[in-house]
């Protein structure tokens, strides 16, 4: 594209400077088409060659990974079985003085 921009701003000089007459002389209309191919071809090859140079990458790689730390998960049970009163636990002791 930019050697595209560049030929037109070439041209345009080249017809200031000589004139519109002279211009056609100079440069035949199939020699300007021909410029405008060979900067469409430079074109088209600067794109995988900028391709090429980025090398970009496709893929995956399995990596191993060593992780330190620990999960800790907190539970918390809000239901309503939690505001029942527990039973007192008597020791081995008592239910033997007891006769249980």
């Amino acid at each position: 594209m930019l050697f595209y921009l560049c030929l037109q701003k070439k041209d345009k000089l080249v017809k200031t400077v000589c004139g519109e007459a002279l211009y056609a002389e100079l440069i035949p209309t199939a020699r300007r088409g021909q410029a405008e191919a060979e900067s469409s071809a430079a074109a088209r090859g600067a794109v995988p060659a900028d391709s090429a140079l980025m090398q970009p990458r496709w893929g995956f790689q399995w990596e191993d990974i060593t992780r330190k730390g620990i999960d800790v998960i907190v539970a918390i049970d809000v239901s309503q079985s939690m505001l029942a009163e527990d039973i007192k636990t008597q020791s081995p002791g008592a239910r033997q003085a007891q006769g249980v």
